[in-house]
């Protein structure tokens, strides 16, 4: 099996060096211009590098597996809760929402509370929910649980944090900041 792996990598001009590496290769497929390597336990996750995105609720990047804390839907704004769940994030510093400061992902697996989930915590993404995005700008947490905005928020008790920026007017490339600033 090894070495069919092999022959489909040295068929997309790959050239690895590492036979371990291999051993998580889960799928290759693509040609030399559409390439997609699916990697497993990855970070207990999953690392897919594919090309350009084919349409709505799809991805590219890193994800990691987990729970939902509530409905949550593909393309949600989330962060992981103390209690080891994903819920949905917005921006507001009021006192109900604890999200703004921790690990965030992109929702690529919907579920209900309790089912299982997959968060992409970086790299590509296009879903129906996104607003329209500006190529090179920055993407906001919006005030709205769930949702992202292209419009920096100003008013009072509002976190401003970049989770990402447009890559096409529909792609995010999901990276978001570590930091953020309250608005008072």
């Amino acid at each position: 099996m090894a070495d069919a792996k092999i022959t489909e990598l040295a068929a997309l001009g790959a050239t690895p060096d590492d036979a371990d590496l291999l051993a998580i290769v889960d799928d290759v497929v693509g040609t030399a211009t559409t390439k997609k390597i699916t990697v497993s336990n990855f970070l207990s996750g999953a690392l897919d590098l594919g090309g350009a995105l084919s349409g709505d609720e799809t991805w590219s990047g890193i994800t990691i597996p987990g729970t939902a804390g509530a409905t949550i839907a593909v393309g949600d704004a989330c962060y992981l809760a103390s209690t080891g769940k994903w819920l949905l994030n917005d921006g507001i510093y009021d006192g109900t929402d604890t999200g703004f400061d921790k690990q965030l992902g992109i929702c690529v697996l919907a579920g209900n509370d309790t089912d299982p989930t997959e968060m992409l915590t970086y790299g590509k993404v296009r879903s129906a929910a996104f607003p329209s995005l500006t190529i090179g700008a920055p993407v906001y947490l919006s005030d709205t649980a769930g949702d992202l905005t292209v419009t920096q928020p100003t008013t009072s008790f509002h976190v401003t944090r970049i989770v990402g920026f447009g890559m096409t007017a529909e792609d995010l490339l999901f990276n978001p900041s570590n930091d953020w600033v309250s608005h008072v």
